[in-house]
């Protein structure tokens, strides 16, 4: 397999990720336009209180009741863990 499909197997595999790139570009960025992008996502997540975009950390996943935070990290380490096989 070569590096290309390797990656895209990898980033492919996860679901919440995203959420931490917009999260992160809206806390260095804040606008009209990122905190949209963060209001959009409330859909897909119970406990989605927005008064700041660090605040999307602490929402919760419905499918595991686990903070947001925690699927970044897990989803990361699930990432790592394909790409050096």
């Amino acid at each position: 397999m070569s590096n290309k499909e390797i990656l895209l197997s990898a980033f492919g595999s996860v679901k919440h990720l995203q959420s931490l790139q917009k999260s992160r570009n809206a806390c260095s960025h804040i606008s009209k336009y990122t905190i949209e992008q963060l209001k959009d996502m409330r859909v897909f997540y119970n406990n989605n209180s927005l008064m700041h975009p660090v605040d999307v950390m602490f929402w919760t996943v419905p499918e595991t009741g686990r903070f947001l935070w925690k699927s970044w990290l897990d989803e990361m380490d699930l990432i790592s863990s394909i790409i050096i096989e």
